[in-house]
This record gives structure tokens, sequence and C-alpha cells, in this order.
């Protein structure tokens, strides 16, 4: 899945800030954009085992 809102991929060399667009381009320069949102997970995350073992017993807990 990615995300609606996208930078322009060659935002740091061609302007003095990020410029962000909806479309697959770049509204000032005609660059690729590209997606801005980071990836949900890793899974190859060293630590997710825990950390979702801890997120099932705080829920279970709850209830």
């Amino acid at each position: 899945m990615k995300s609606d809102i996208q930078v322009c991929g060659e935002w740091e060399s061609r302007h003095d800030r990020p410029v962000y667009t909806l479309g697959e381009t770049c509204p000032a320069c005609g660059a690729a954009a590209v997606n801005v949102a980071p990836a949900p997970f890793d899974p190859a995350d060293p630590h997710g085992e825990y950390r979702r073992r801890a997120k099932r017993r705080a829920r279970d807990d709850g209830e």
C-alpha cells in the first residue's frame, strides 16, 4: 500500500525545501515523485516478537 502524499524525488538538489504532491511527478520541476510514508514495519525487526507479545498481553489484561 502506498501513501497518497508524495514528495519530489530530487527536492534536495532542485528545491530549497520539500515539494509535496498527490501526483506521480513534481509540479515544480517535473521529476518523479516518491512515497514519503515509512514502511509500516520491518519483517527483520529483531524485537518485533517481544513488542507484539507485550501488545497482546496488554490487550488481554485490559478485557
